[in-house]
């Protein structure tokens, strides 16, 4: 496998979970420029294109165009996507305390209960993020 710009771009670090929608990796960006203080680890997800439909590949790159155009503090920053080899990847920034799926799988085996206001908050940055990512398709 020929894995061209991955390489050259980015050092992997370690495999995350991996889910129907490809496999993410923990990656260190060797392109920052630590000077203008941009981020060092990034998530790098790998779609294998040859598992998907060539409208589904379509699909996938639009998907991470559209994902380019969001700029808010609730939704996960995108980097970059581009073809390496037979994958379609897509850059997002590391969000280091993971996402909410984890927190509330960790608490539950914790065998905690969230108070009522964290799950507010929560839900008003939820719906915050829908809204802008409305917003923004309607423009």
């Amino acid at each position: 496998m020929v894995r061209n710009r991955i390489d050259y771009s980015y050092l992997l670090q370690s495999v995350r979970d991996s889910d129907n929608f490809g496999t993410p990796y923990l990656v260190y960006d060797m392109q920052v420029s630590k000077s203008k203080g941009e981020e060092e680890w990034k998530v790098l997800k790998e779609i294998s294109c040859g598992d998907l439909a060539p409208d589904e590949t379509v699909d996938a790159m639009h998907e991470a165009k559209l994902l380019s155009k969001l700029h808010h503090p609730n939704i996960v920053r995108f980097h970059d996507s581009f073809l390496d080899g037979e994958f379609f990847c897509i850059i997002t920034e590391y969000c280091e305390g993971g996402d909410l799926d984890d927190k509330i799988t960790a608490w539950k085996k914790a065998g905690k209960s969230f108070d009522t206001s964290v799950i507010m908050d929560w839900f008003v940055q939820l719906v915050l993020a829908v809204q802008h990512m409305h917003k923004r398709y309607d423009q």
